[in-house]
């Protein structure tokens, strides 16, 4: 059930995307680089701050398809320890699962539409290193990939340890191992 909040957080996504692109090529147009294509390699472009404009929109771009990519898909987070909820034998209701998990946001519905499209839930369960391990990719992994150009952007090739992705992607000077 779609409400006009999400329809609106969509449009206004989309509506950035829209807007970084069109800034993007109008850079590239006037600088004379080519066109983000899948036959050519992307644009050698040097960062400096007279190229700003360019490593802005871009990662404008990266960043709203990345937010699209979340609200479509749905709340990642509501994977951990959820199939620890499910049984493995008998049966149960989206209903009680639901209320099982104890998480604001967790409606049957969303438990639904994550069962439907989750065929290994007996899986997780049964192997917890397996549960650990999609947690650790949905929830720390995934989005610090993500944040890598905002990363670069914000401190360049840093090699200090809380200069990196990991920290980006919470918002947070921090090292991933603190």
């Amino acid at each position: 059930m779609h409400n006009r909040v999400q329809d609106n957080e969509l449009f206004e996504l989309a509506s950035t995307l829209l807007t970084a692109s069109a800034g993007l090529n109008k850079f590239l147009t006037k600088s004379g680089h080519h066109h983000p294509s899948f036959s050519k390699p992307a644009p050698s472009i040097e960062l400096t701050s007279a190229n700003a404009p360019y490593f802005d929109a871009r990662s404008t771009i990266i960043e709203a398809a990345e937010q699209i990519i979340r609200l479509v898909r749905g709340p990642r987070d509501t994977l951990y320890k959820f199939a620890s909820h499910i049984p493995l034998e008998g049966t149960t209701t989206y209903a009680a699962i639901s209320e099982s998990v104890g998480q604001p946001g967790v409606t049957p519905a969303l438990v639904e539409r994550i069962i439907q499209h989750t065929a290994s839930f007996g899986l997780f369960d049964a192997r917890p290193d397996l549960e650990a391990w999609m947690y650790l990719s949905a929830t720390i992994a995934y989005p610090a990939g993500a944040s890598v150009p905002k990363a670069i952007e914000q401190y360049g090739y840093s090699m200090e340890s809380d200069e990196a992705a990991y920290g980006v992607s919470l918002g947070r000077k921090v090292s991933q191992f603190q």
